[in-house]
C-alpha cells in the first residue's frame, strides 16, 4: 500500500529502487484516473510529487500527469499552472533544446489554452511544440497526427467566429482542413487504417466538411468514423459521429432516418457521457 511504499522509500538508499517505488505510485496515480476516481487519485498524486521533489525530469512528469488529471476534472486554470511547472523542470533539463518531452508539455499547454478559450496562446504553444515532435519523432509519427488535429480544431473554432464571407475565414477554414486530412494520413500510415484513434481523426475532418459546405465529403467522413467507432468499445466519438449524420440526413429530408440515427447517438452518448452531460442533451 501506500504507507509502505513511502516506508520503503524512507528506509531504501538505493536509487534503483526509489524509483521503482516512485513508478509503482504514479502508475496506481494514472490508473485511479483512468478510473474516474478523481480524489483517490488526487490523493495518489499528492503523496508521488511529495516524493519526487527535486528529481528533475520525474517531477516534470508526474506534475504533467497531475496536469491530466485536473484536465478531466475540469479544472483548466490549475492544469495550466501544473503544465507551466512541468514545463518550467523540463525545458531546464533538456536546456531549452528542440526535445520531444518540451513539444508534449506544449501540446498539452495548447489544449489547456483552447479550453479557457485563449486561442491565440494555444496556437503559439501548438506552432512551438509542432516542429519538435517532427525533428524528433518523424513526420509520420502518431503523435504528429495528434497535434495536427488539435491544431484543426484550434482552426477551425477560431473560424467560426470570423465574419461570414471573409477571406480570413476561408483562409483559417483551409488551415483547418489541410491540418485534419494531414493528421488522418499521419495516423493511416502509421497505425494502420483500423487503428481506434481514427475515428476521432475523421469525425473531425467530416465536421470541418460540413462548415465549409461539403456535405458529400462530410458525409463519408462520419460514416468512415461510425465504421471503425463501432469496431471498438462504445465512446463519445461514435455518438457525436451518429448525430452528425444524423443531421446530414434530416438537412436531406431523410427523416426517418435521422430519427432512427440520433436515438443510436443518443443511446451511446448515455453510457459514456452520462444523461446529465450538456452534449447527451443537446443532441436529445
Amino acid at each position: 500500500n501506500a504507507e509502505r511504499t513511502e516506508f520503503l522509500w524512507e528506509h531504501d538508499q538505493a536509487v534503483e529502487a526509489r524509483l521503482l517505488l516512485l513508478g509503482g505510485l504514479g502508475d496506481m496515480a494514472e490508473l485511479l484516473r483512468l478510473m474516474q476516481q478523481f480524489a483517490a487519485a488526487l490523493q495518489a498524486y499528492s503523496r508521488v510529487l511529495r516524493l519526487a521533489h527535486g528529481s528533475g525530469t520525474t517531477e516534470a512528469v508526474h506534475l504533467n500527469n497531475l496536469a491530466n488529471l485536473h484536465m478531466d476534472m475540469l479544472n483548466y486554470s490549475t492544469a495550466l499552472g501544473l503544465y507551466a511547472q512541468s514545463l518550467e523542470i523540463t525545458e531546464s533539463q533538456y536546456g531549452h533544446a528542440q526535445h520531444p518531452e518540451v513539444g508534449r508539455v506544449l501540446h498539452n499547454i495548447g489544449l489547456c489554452y483552447r479550453h479557457l478559450n485563449e486561442p491565440e496562446k494555444a496556437m503559439k504553444a501548438f506552432d512551438r511544440a509542432l516542429p519538435m515532435l517532427v525533428d524528433a519523432l518523424g513526420e509520420f509519427h502518431p503523435e504528429v497526427g495528434t497535434i495536427l488535429n488539435s491544431m484543426s480544431i484550434l482552426w477551425s473554432q477560431s473560424a467560426k467566429k470570423m465574419p461570414k464571407g471573409s477571406e480570413e475565414r476561408r483562409v483559417a477554414f483551409l488551415q483547418a482542413l489541410q491540418a485534419a486530412q494531414r493528421s488522418v494520413v499521419i495516423r493511416e500510415r502509421s497505425l494502420g487504417p483500423e487503428h481506434p484513434s481514427l475515428a476521432g481523426a475523421y469525425s473531425n475532418m467530416g465536421r470541418i466538411y460540413n462548415l465549409v459546405g461539403d456535405s458529400t465529403a462530410a458525409q463519408r467522413c462520419f460514416i468512415r468514423s461510425i465504421e471503425i467507432a463501432e469496431k471498438g468499445e462504445y465512446t463519445p466519438i461514435l455518438g457525436r459521429s451518429l448525430s452528425h449524420l444524423a443531421q446530414h440526413d434530416f438537412q436531406n429530408g431523410k427523416v426517418s432516418s435521422a430519427q432512427k440515427k440520433f436515438r443510436s447517438a443518443v443511446n451511446v452518448l448515455r453510457v459514456t457521457l452520462g444523461v446529465k452531460h450538456a452534449y447527451t442533451r443537446r443532441v436529445e
